[in-house]
C-alpha cells in the first residue's frame, strides 16, 4: 500500500534526488492529466502536498517529493509518428462483414468485369461478395479497420466513393453520411471529408472501423472507394497494436 502524505513527510533522511541533476529531454507523450518532469525523466501526476522542509527524493512506490509536492510517476504513452494513409478498394484490408447468404466475414472480392455504367476512381477496383458482383438484394457491410495511437489528437477522413445502389458510411458506430436514390454507382464519385477529435466519442485510441453499408435493390452490387486517413501523432508503430492498446 502506498504511503500517506504524513508518512512521506517523516522520511527526512532520504538523499536529495535533484541536486545537480541533468535535465532529461521528453522522449514520449504523457497521458491526459499528467506532464513531463525533466528532473525525474518521467511523466508525473501531482499526488499530495508535503510539509515545509521535506527534502526532495524518492519516497517509494513511484512517489517522489519535488519542490514541496509529492509527484507520482506514470507510464509514458507509446511514441507515435503521423498517420497518413491512402487505401483503395481492391487492396488488402477490406472485409465483407455482413451480406445476404454470408455465413462468416471474409475478404471482399474484386469484381472481374465491372457492370456497364459503373463509374471509376483512379487506383480503385470495384469489390463485392464474389467476382461476378453478386445478385441478391439486401445490405452488404464492407469494413476497413485501422489503429490510432494514444498520441493522436485529431483524425481527418477523406473518402471518394461509388456504390450500387446506395451506401451508409459509419466511423465505428457514428453515421457520417448516406446517399439518396438508386444510381450512386454513376460517375462522378461522391466525396466525404470528415474531421473529429480522437476520444470525443466517434474515433478512439486503438482499433477503429470505417463501415460502408451498401444497399442493393437487386441484380449486381458493389463498392468502389479511395480512403485517406490523416492523424498527426496517430500512427501505431510496430509493436503498438490495437491489442496492446486494450481495444
Amino acid at each position: 500500500m502506498f504511503k500517506t502524505c504524513l508518512q512521506l513527510a517523516a522520511l527526512t533522511a532520504l538523499s536529495l534526488l535533484c541536486a545537480n541533476a541533468q535535465v532529461a529531454p521528453m522522449p514520449c507523450g504523457c497521458p491526459e492529466g499528467s506532464r513531463w518532469e525533466p528532473r525525474l525523466a518521467s511523466c508525473t501526476r501531482p499526488s499530495c502536498s508535503t510539509v515545509p522542509g521535506m527534502p526532495d527524493g524518492d519516497k517509494g512506490g513511484n512517489y517522489f517529493a519535488l519542490g514541496g509536492t509529492i509527484l507520482q510517476k506514470v507510464a509514458c504513452l507509446p511514441t507515435c509518428g503521423d498517420l497518413r494513409s491512402t487505401v483503395t478498394t481492391g487492396q488488402p484490408g477490406w472485409i465483407l462483414n455482413k451480406a445476404p447468404g454470408l455465413g462468416a466475414p471474409k475478404a471482399a472480392v474484386v469484381v472481374s468485369r465491372p457492370t456497364a455504367g459503373w463509374g471509376s476512381i483512379p487506383g480503385a477496383s470495384w469489390i463485392s461478395i464474389d467476382a461476378n458482383g453478386g445478385n441478391a438484394s439486401g445490405s452488404y457491410e464492407f469494413v476497413y479497420a485501422f489503429c490510432l495511437c494514444p498520441g493522436a489528437r485529431n483524425l481527418n477522413i477523406v473518402l471518394d466513393y461509388l456504390a450500387d445502389n446506395g451506401v451508409q458510411i459509419y466511423l465505428n458506430n457514428k453515421l457520417l453520411t448516406s446517399t439518396t436514390g438508386d444510381r450512386n454507382f454513376v460517375a462522378p464519385p461522391k466525396n466525404l471529408n470528415y474531421s473529429t477529435v480522437v476520444g470525443s466519442g466517434d474515433a478512439v485510441v486503438g482499433t477503429n472501423r470505417i463501415r460502408m453499408v451498401v444497399s442493393n435493390e437487386g441484380s449486381v452490387t458493389g463498392l468502389l472507394a479511395r480512403l485517406q486517413l490523416i492523424a498527426p501523432g496517430g500512427a501505431c508503430s510496430r509493436g503498438v497494436s490495437s491489442e496492446a492498446l486494450g481495444q
